[in-house]
């Protein structure tokens, strides 16, 4: 396109614009040129702006007004509008797209390394909170120290948590008394003791004095027919208790077979226990060639009375849990496979510091099967049986357990 037809477009243009504004659309280079002669400057255009076309709405006269509105359009279509002062020109050129950064992902969050050395053996408390809150966690028992791997908004926290748990458990007393009654011997002294509950019988009507009856007698019948108390709990007047099992050890009434004071820590197991260690054959094997041999394999089993206490310890409250099992032997231990009986109670109580449970009514029966007889001459056939002596023995009791908490 010439000068002459550029001039020619840009006063038609001006004609049109002095009645009304219009809509004209055209090549941003045609535009360019016609911006270049009304503000009488040069301006440099890349190849890449003829295929650019723009539209305009004309109505200002001012010429003015064509550079900067130019410069705004060239801008909304992706291209610069800059000038080189020093050599007196403008120039068009395309705006370079910014390179679009790849979203990278966040690198996880590493487990920090932490260990804590414990002042008290309370491991197995701490063990459950690190499996909530430790991805990997060890113990070393030679230094109590505990180590573990967790995430950083945890740690304050499970360090915090871990300080509130490291205390000293509270420790408790337990006095246990174990009375074994002879049944059989009761069955025989039972007109003694009906003489005795008449001699305490009171002929005052002292307060105290009525009171103290009423109290032994109370604590008689708990002992030998528990099932009349209406509760097992003695709160007051434990000296009382005591004077009568006293009595009764001395009388002959029953036998008090150990009274041990037993100390548990805090959700820790005490234990007692009182029996015999009894062998019995596992193996028995016998070889026959020239001569015969025979190898006879033992074993022991406990066969008694034991007694499991785990406390809790909640202020002035003991909760504890009981497990009581009780062995007895029901043949003789000179056979090979001695036959053995079994009972076990669990349960759990809770007792305040001074007061003392009753346990009774627990059955024991053993019998003892033995054979003895002259050496040698009771192996003779059919004759040794008149040099052999068997015996068969049966024995009932009553267990009566005492617990005291000091």
């Amino acid at each position: 396109m010439t000068l002459k037809t550029v001039q020619k477009l840009f006063l038609c243009l001006l004609l049109i614009s002095s009645v009304y504004a219009d809509k004209i659309e055209v090549p941003l280079r045609e535009f360019a040129s016609i911006v270049a002669t009304q503000n009488k400057v040069n301006i440099l255009i890349q190849e890449s702006v003829d295929e650019e076309k723009a539209t305009f709405l004309v109505g200002d006269k001012d010429n003015s007004i064509y550079l900067p509105a130019f410069k705004k359009m060239l801008f909304l279509k992706g291209f610069d509008f800059k000038e080189d002062k020093k050599n007196n020109f403008y120039y068009i050129e395309k705006i370079p797209e910014k390179e679009k950064e790849e979203k990278k992902e966040p690198e996880p969050i590493k487990d920090l390394f932490h260990s804590m050395t414990l002042k008290n053996i309370v491991f197995e408390d701490i063990e459950n909170l690190l499996k909530l809150h430790a991805s990997t966690y060890s113990y070393i028992k030679s230094t109590n120290t505990v180590a573990f791997f967790c995430k950083p908004e945890f740690l304050p926290q499970l360090t915090h948590q871990i300080e509130s748990l490291d205390v000293s458990f509270p420790q408790v007393q337990f006095k246990l008394t174990i009375l074994e009654t002879n049944l059989n011997d009761l069955k025989d002294r039972g007109v003694n003791l009906s003489a005795y509950m008449q001699t305490v019988t009171p002929t005052t009507t002292d307060a105290d004095t009525v009171a103290q009856t009423q109290s032994f007698n109370y604590f008689l019948n708990l002992i030998t027919m528990p099932y009349t108390a209406s509760s097992n709990v003695v709160e007051t007047s434990k000296t009382g208790l005591y004077g009568v099992l006293k009595y009764l050890n001395q009388e002959g009434f029953t036998e008090i077979k150990n009274s041990p004071i037993v100390t548990a820590r805090s959700h820790a197991e005490a234990s007692f226990s009182s029996g015999q260690n009894v062998p019995y054959i596992v193996q028995s094997s016998s070889f026959t060639q020239a001569s015969s041999t025979k190898n006879d394999s033992y074993q022991y089993k406990d066969v008694g009375l034991k007694i499991v206490l785990k406390p809790i310890i909640i202020g002035n409250d003991i909760n504890f849990d009981l497990t009581l099992t009780l062995e007895d032997i029901l043949s003789g231990l000179d056979t090979k496979t001695p036959i053995t009986s079994k009972k076990e109670l669990k349960s759990s109580y809770t007792l305040k510091k001074g007061e003392l449970l009753v346990l009774s009514g627990i059955n024991k029966e053993t019998q003892l099967d033995s054979s003895f007889g002259i050496p040698v001459l009771k192996d003779i056939f059919i004759v040794g049986e008149l040099f052999k002596f068997e015996s068969k023995s049966k024995t009932s009791s009553v267990i009566t357990i005492t617990i005291e908490v000091l």
